[in-house]
């Protein structure tokens, strides 16, 4: 028997949770709910399709519920707690939520991105969650600090299932495949052309017609790659850099990204954005032609992706 407590007029009361005989499964609404132990990878209960709602609780220091869910194709992946009440409710349950890989290795995280002190993880938020390859996954719940939670709610989905034919959450493309080499790519984002070599000084800058995502080599060290873009009305124009794997991460690389004049005078300058260590620019620009300048922190040699929309 385990205990919890329940406030009443004020008065904080000690009431029994009762457990089942089944399984080690505790009472809980319609619907899959927690099996224990659970609180390992090697005993994480295993959950038999991704759309999930799943009841749990927390009620001892320390503790923390482990979910293996798995993935038969490119996903982007939901996540989202809440109270034993289900979804759109969150009173008096703080919950951390993660994802973990097959080894787990950490892939993403929540506190409080959800309603209230509920967490939610989220692809539109988090990068950890988008484009997630086939293969097995953990889901880990436990209490804020460490403290009990009491009963509570997961919420699993896709928002996103790449190969599908549909375009939906982060997905930028979807030809009813995850094949490689056609113009859309395994994790349905559009495969970008190569910049044009020789292309390190102005002169000779590779050309854009917006929007554009375009595949990039630092390469050897201390290379330079230009780029020329040209407006035809003022228009806010973003200049973003990703690592060279195609998707909407920065994983092993550092740029640094200057926005220039048509004359070569600088207009603004990004090393890292305020979540990575690839680079940001967001500026109000007139008509005219303008150059963007990419190069790797210390020279060192990167591959690398370059938006510009």
């Amino acid at each position: 028997m385990k205990w919890s407590i329940v406030l009443r007029n004020g008065l904080r009361i000690l009431v029994p949770v009762l457990l089942t005989a089944l399984a080690g499964c505790y009472e809980c609404p319609d619907g899959l709910c927690e099996i224990e132990p659970n609180d390992s990878i090697s005993t994480a209960n295993v959950l038999e399709s991704l759309e999930q709602t799943v009841h749990g609780g927390i009620y001892e220091d320390g503790d923390e519920d482990i979910f293996q869910l798995t993935l038969t194709t490119t996903s982007d992946v939901r996540l989202e707690t809440f109270d034993e009440n289900g979804p759109g409710n969150c009173l008096d349950a703080d919950t951390v939520l993660e994802l973990l890989g097959s080894d787990g290795a950490w892939l993403a995280d929540d506190d409080e991105n959800g309603i209230a002190s509920c967490s939610a993880i989220l692809p539109a938020d988090q990068a950890g969650v988008r484009h997630l390859a086939p293969g097995t996954y953990y889901a880990r719940v436990s209490g804020y600090a460490g403290l009990p939670v009491g009963g509570y709610t997961l919420v699993l989905n896709r928002e996103s299932v790449c190969g599908d034919g549909s375009i939906t959450g982060t997905e930028r493309c979807d030809d009813h495949n995850t094949t490689d080499g056609d113009g859309c790519s395994h994790a349905c984002r559009p495969e970008a052309p190569s910049e044009v070599e020789p292309n390190g000084d102005s002169d000779h800058a590779t050309a854009l017609s917006l929007p554009a995502l375009v595949r990039g080599a630092l390469m050897p060290e201390g290379d330079i790659d230009y780029y020329r873009l040209t407006l035809s009305a003022p228009a806010t124009v973003t200049v973003e850099t990703f690592d060279g794997s195609g998707d909407d991460t920065c994983v092993g690389v550092d740029t640094v990204v200057q926005l220039r004049t048509a004359d070569g005078d600088l207009l603004e300058e990004s090393d890292d954005s305020e979540w990575s260590f690839c680079s940001w620019i967001e500026r109000q620009l007139s008509a005219g032609t303008y150059l963007v300048r990419v190069q790797s922190y210390e020279g060192t040699a990167t591959g690398y992706h370059l938006s510009v929309r």
